[in-house]
C-alpha cells in the first residue's frame, strides 16, 4: 500500500518527486534503524535510487558542489527561477568544475564523478531540457587531458597558441573522426 501511494504521488505530481523521495528515505533509515525494514519499503527504496532519485539534501549538496553560495568558489546564490539564473550559467559552473578535477591530480577521478553527478542533480531538479540534454550526450564521451593530448598528438605542455593549428592541421589529414577532435578540444 505504502509504494502505491509513493508512486501514484510521483506520477501525479512529478514536481515534488524529490520531496517524496525525500520522505521515502527519511522512513527507510528510521525503519533501518529500528531493525525492521519490510522487503516492500527496501525494494521501493532500492529501484528508486536506481533511478537516480535524490533526495533534498543531496539536491543542496549538488549545488554546494558546483561551487554556487556565499562559501562556494563562484560566490554566487543559486536560483531555481530559470529568469534569475540562466542554464548557460549552470553549465560554465559545471565546466569548470570538471577542469578543476582534471587540474586536481590523484584526486580527479573522484571529482570528476562529483562535478557529474552534482550536474544531473541539478538539471533533473530545473526540469530542464536543454540541461538534462547536455549531461546525457557528455555523460559517457569525457576525455582525460592525457586522452585529448594522446588524441592530438601535442605533448602535454603545449602552448594553446599551438593547439588549435595542429587540430586543423590533424582533421585535414587525418582519418580521426572529427567528433573524437572536437571532444578532445
Amino acid at each position: 500500500m505504502a509504494e502505491f501511494a509513493y508512486l501514484a504521488q510521483c506520477r501525479c505530481d512529478p514536481t515534488n518527486t524529490t520531496d517524496y523521495f525525500t520522505t521515502l528515505t527519511a522512513v527507510q533509515e528510521a525503519l533501518e534503524r529500528a531493525g525492521t525494514v519490510p522487503d516492500n519499503i527496501q525494494l521501493l527504496y532500492t529501484t528508486e535510487m536506481s533511478r537516480g532519485r535524490f533526495t533534498t539534501r543531496q539536491e543542496e549538496q549538488a549545488i554546494q558542489d558546483l561551487g554556487f553560495g556565499p562559501e562556494g568558489a563562484l560566490m554566487m546564490e543559486y536560483s531555481r527561477n530559470p529568469a534569475e539564473m540562466d542554464d548557460e550559467t549552470i553549465v560554465n559552473a559545471w565546466r569548470a568544475k570538471v577542469k578543476n578535477a582534471w587540474d586536481s591530480g590523484n584526486d580527479s577521478s573522484r571529482l570528476l564523478m562529483q562535478a557529474n553527478d552534482a550536474f544531473r542533480i541539478i538539471a533533473e531538479s530545473r526540469g530542464s531540457v536543454k540541461l538534462h540534454n547536455i549531461w546525457e550526450n557528455s555523460k559517457d564521451k569525457m576525455m582525460s587531458p592525457e586522452q585529448a593530448y594522446a588524441t592530438l598528438g601535442v605533448p602535454k605542455d603545449a602552448d594553446d597558441d599551438i593547439i588549435l593549428p595542429v587540430y586543423e592541421m590533424r582533421v585535414s589529414m587525418s582519418n580521426l573522426s572529427i567528433r573524437t577532435m572536437l571532444i578532445a578540444l
